[in-house]
């Protein structure tokens, strides 16, 4: 089946190791919004385990586990290139900067 290999790394941290994680996401119709949303929210739970785990000694934790998610979510649809995914990724940041604009 279909797997996205998920990943985190900042080389600019020394001695932060490069974490993974399978995302599948074969059992999806890709063709469709709804398996685009699907996959989107798999990618996000999984950047939150990458994430939570690559930074929980940092002493700006809350902002840089943010960042983290942000940027590794992003990299990680834009190396899928699929239609759906995109579009419900481009959704969810209208979302976020409309209720950041209230």
């Amino acid at each position: 089946g279909a797997a996205a290999k998920f990943s985190r790394h900042n080389a600019a941290q020394v001695g932060v190791e490069r974490m993974s994680i399978r995302v599948a996401y074969g059992d999806l119709n890709m063709a469709n919004a709804a398996g685009g949303a699907t996959l989107l929210k798999r990618i996000e739970s999984a950047a939150r385990k990458v994430c939570d785990d690559a930074t929980m000694r940092s002493p700006l934790k809350p902002r840089s586990v943010s960042r983290c998610r942000k940027d590794t979510v992003e990299s990680t649809v834009r190396q899928l290139e699929i239609g759906t995914l995109t579009l419900a990724w481009n959704g969810a940041e209208f979302s976020q900067v409309q209720l950041s604009a209230r």
